[in-house]
This record gives structure tokens, sequence and C-alpha cells, in this order.
């Protein structure tokens, strides 16, 4: 089935940060569509409708394929996100670009820009003006890190990442014994040295050149009010390796348990987290976290109703913390950083990953993941699914404890009169809060829509 708002976009036609590209498949036309808007300054998307549909074997593999053959046509090496998807009369890649880093970008050994509904070749005036506007300041993983030396690296783990970038389709090279060529394609080696994001990835010990690059790991008794912890450590190393250590340490926190569903003999087994949440978080924070502060850093605090991930740095402009757990244009921080994420499979498709934490916490019936976003940082919270007993101990208040020693399993009630009877004085907002939260730990289950909306308490 394809989304109902990849089909809109699709019958409103070609836009300034749409393109569509339909009929006999052309893989250069897609890639010039691409190239348009990694060089404009919005990003956009292309929808690819082929005509006849392409076959494979598997959707994995025609999607793997479908995105290696259109990143080996462009330059530089960029970081996008491809999905397919099919429904009996239709096949659509969508793919996803965000503005591009490193300006300008080629296709077929041309420029191209996006103008109006159009990709074009660029003339020289838009070429003049890529290189006439004001620079950007060098990010600060494409900076040499003047202290790294060859002996530095770590070229098993090079080697690793490139065996793995291989196997999944996410990146092809004929020269697997060389390094270096690899390093020099993704964009963190040139004849003036390794860049910052070469000595954070792959070095042996980044942390003797960048103290920043540690994470902190705690795990409070009660809340971070609390002094006592059950679990101190820091991690050191590649981030990287950093990402699968910190992983493995947050799997010991997820717990299963069986309940009883309503109207039912069988027991549920469900679980606290869901291990791709946890992982997706920590690999966001030190994808996505700001490096050049060293008094920056990540830091997860985990506690028994929930776990913080938490990262210095700010959310890039164009995104809003209540944007995070909809669809939206990846718009990376740190782009070579986070494309050896993706390239060591530890990062799935851009801009869907906070999407698919929300969905999580949904199908374990938690409560919806929060981010935070101010001066301090920017902090993920993803809730536990807790049983009813922990739930109703740790995390109801006055309000809704009240209504379920009053409210009888089977009994319906309003929005109206949960305020009235149990939130009196109480803005309507909150009530429905409240309300929702009850639904999250299956307390209650909502029925109904818009104003016939009712709230049945379950056993």
């Amino acid at each position: 089935m394809i989304d109902p708002t990849v089909l809109k976009r699709i019958s409103g036609g070609e836009g300034v940060a749409t393109g569509i590209v339909r009929g006999a498949f052309s893989m250069p036309a897609v890639a010039r569509e691409v190239c348009g808007f990694l060089n404009s300054v919005t990003g956009g998307t292309a929808f690819v409708i082929p005509e006849p549909r392409l076959v494979a074997d598997q959707k994995r593999g025609l999607l793997e394929t479908f995105e290696s053959q259109l990143k080996e046509l462009i330059t530089p090496s960029v970081l996008f996100s491809v999905d397919l998807e099919e429904a009996d009369d239709m096949q659509v890649f969508v793919v996803n670009v965000p503005p591009g880093s490193d300006r300008p970008y080629v296709a077929e050994g041309a420029i191209w820009v996006r103008q109006g509904t159009e990709t074009l070749r660029a003339k020289a005036d838009d070429i003049r003006g890529m290189f006439s506007a004001d620079p950007l300041p060098e990010r600060w993983e494409r900076r040499i890190s003047p202290a790294l030396e060859e002996v530095d690296i770590d070229y098993e783990l090079v080697h690793a990442v490139l065996s793995q970038a291989n196997e999944t389709g996410r990146f092809h090279s004929s020269d697997m014994g060389s390094p270096n060529a690899f390093l020099s394609q993704v964009g963190l080696w040139r004849a003036s040295g390794y860049t910052n994001a070469a000595d954070i990835l792959f070095a042996r010990f980044p942390q003797q050149r960048h103290p920043q690059v540690r994470v902190q790991l705690v795990e409070y008794r009660r809340d971070k009010t609390d002094d006592s912890y059950e679990h101190y450590e820091w991690f050191e190393g590649s981030v990287l390796e950093i990402a699968e250590r910190v992983f493995k340490v947050l799997s010991g926190y997820i717990r299963r348990r069986a309940e009883f569903s309503e109207g039912s003999i069988k027991r549920d087994e469900r679980q606290n987290y869901e291990g791709f949440a946890l992982r997706e978080g920590i690999v966001n924070a030190l994808a996505h976290r700001d490096y050049a502060s060293y008094s920056g850093g990540v830091k997860v605090s985990v506690f028994p109703d929930r776990i913080e991930f938490w990262n210095s740095g700010r959310l890039p402009r164009e995104i809003k913390a209540a944007d995070l757990p909809r669809g939206h244009q990846s718009y990376p921080v740190n782009p070579d950083i986070a494309h050896l994420f993706y390239l060591n499979d530890m990062m799935d498709r851009t801009g869907r990953g906070a999407e698919r934490i929300a969905d999580s916490a949904k199908r374990l019936g938690a409560p919806p993941p929060k981010w935070r976003d101010d001066e301090g940082g920017v902090t993920l919270t993803v809730f536990a699914a807790l049983g009813r007993e922990d739930a109703r101990n740790q995390q109801l208040n006055v309000r809704q404890k009240a209504y379920l020693d009053a409210v009888a399993p089977g009994e319906v009630m309003t929005l109206a009169e949960y305020g009235a009877r149990f939130a009196e004085g109480l803005n309507p907002r909150q009530a429905s809060r409240d309300l929702s939260e009850l639904v999250s730990y299956r307390f209650v289950r909502k029925e109904g829509s818009a104003r016939a909306t009712v709230y049945r308490r379950v056993s």
C-alpha cells in the first residue's frame, strides 16, 4: 500500500521541492533530479515511478541496488534516504534529499540546479553564485586533525566497515585492500591529512585529542535528585564502537513480562523497550551532536521508567522538536559522521529514525517519546512500557488513581465528565492528557472520534 501523502504529492505535480521521474527507467535522470535538490537551499523529494515496474526477488535487494547505483552517479558522496512504496498498479521510489553541505554536486559530469519546477544544467551565473556566496565556516568534522597520524588509524576497523558496507550494498568498492582509498572516497582523508571525523570514527584513542568524544552512562535508582547509582560508566574509543558497547549495556534493561489481555485467557508477552529505539537513541546522539566544544558530550541516563539520551548542540534550525515524531526532511549536523554510521548499518533511512521510535512506543503501549531542544542541548526521552501495577504506582497522578478507584470496568465517560468528576478546575488540555496517559497504559480504551469520543474503563 502506498502512503496517501506520497500519492497526494505525486498528484500535485512537480514543484520547487518535488520532482517526478516517470516512465522508462533511467538512473541518470534520477541522479540529475537528486543533484538539483542537493545544490538547492531547501532540498526536496524525488518520486521515481518506473514504467514498467522493476522486478527483484526481494524488496530490500531492489531498494539497495537502486540506492547504491544512484549514489555512484553523484559526487561528492552524500547521504540521502530512499524508500520504496508499492501497490498492485504502481511502484514508487521516494528519494528524500537534504540540501547538500558540500556544493556543488555533479552528475554525468555536469552541475544541475532546481529552477522552479524543472531541473536544469547549471549556467555560468548559477555556478558563479555558488562560489561567490558567503562561504560557510568549515564544519568541525571536515577540519584536519593535526595530531592524528597514520599509525593511529585502526585499519582493522576501517576494513570491517568497508566490508559491511559492501555486503549490504550501501557502498561498492572493488579495491577492498586500500583503506585510505575508502577514507578518501567518504571525505575522511585528503592530501593534507585525516579529518576530525576520521579521528573519532577510526582512531584507536580519539579521546587523547578529543576528550569530548567520551560518553557517560548512569543508572539512577529513582530520579536525578537521588545521588545513589546502580551503574556508572564512561565509554571511550571510536564512536562506532562506543555505540555498540553502549547499546549492549542498554539491551540489559529490556525486560519481558506476561500479561493477560482483556477478554482473553491467553498471556501476552510484552517488553518494556524495543531494541531499535535504544539503538537509534545512542546512534543519533553520537551522529548529530556538536563535537566542536570540548565541554560538550553525550550522556545516557537510565531511570526505572525511562531512558534519556542527551547530547550537546541544537537541532538544525529547519527542524523543531515537535516535528521529529513525524516524517521530516533530514538535515544532518555531521553528514560525514552520519554517513559512516549508515555505511556500517547502524543508521537506517535518514529522517525516519524519530518516526520509528514513536511507532515503537505505540506498539509497546508506552507513552510517546519526548524530544527537548534548548540551550543546554538536545534530549530524547524513551519511556518504558510498564506493567499496570508499576504504571499505577510510579506514573499516575492523584486524579488518574481516583478515576481507577471509582470507575468500574466497562463504564464509559466523556472528557467533560472526567473533568467534572476528577479534574475540577483543571484546563481541558490537561484533563485530556490524563486520559491519553491512561489509554497508553491500557487502563482505558478510547472509542469514537471528535465530539463522539468516549473513554471506556477496561479491566
